[in-house]
């Protein structure tokens, strides 16, 4: 924090504006671009962050998290997988998943009816278990 303080501070208050500015493209505009490289205004896609297969509750044995975030690495540790609605593949959290050979992927699309039913995660797709 006292870095970008100082940063913050060292610079030209003309030019603070510019620099601290929110970032004008939001990811519904066109041209915007995902974390996946892609430009446009459709839907991310999904991918795979590190292989595997586990079956259990959405939500509980396997965590479904908004984003990735290294400072969720002991819940990681705990989870048999990870999914998360957003991230990018070489995130810290993408990084430390492999690290940590946690099955897991981005995926943007899951149905929130899912949480605390009983799901099957195979190689970046995520599967209701039938009879749930």
């Amino acid at each position: 924090m006292r870095l970008f303080f100082r940063l913050h501070h060292a610079m030209p208050s003309a030019d603070r504006a510019h620099w601290f500015a929110p970032h004008p493209d939001i990811r519904s505009r066109a041209g915007s671009f995902w974390q996946d490289g892609r430009e446009g205004t459709e839907q991310a896609t999904g991918f795979m962050i590190y292989p595997g297969q586990v079956q259990g509750i959405l939500g509980e044995d396997i965590l479904l998290e908004d984003t990735l975030d290294p400072g969720r690495h002991a819940h990681y540790q705990n989870a048999r997988a990870v999914i998360a609605r957003m991230g990018g593949r070489l995130s810290h959290g993408s990084t430390l998943l492999r690290e940590l050979r946690k099955p897991s992927a981005v995926l943007p699309n899951v149905d929130m009816a899912w949480v605390g039913k009983e799901v099957r995660y195979r190689d970046g797709e995520l599967l209701l278990v039938e009879g749930q």
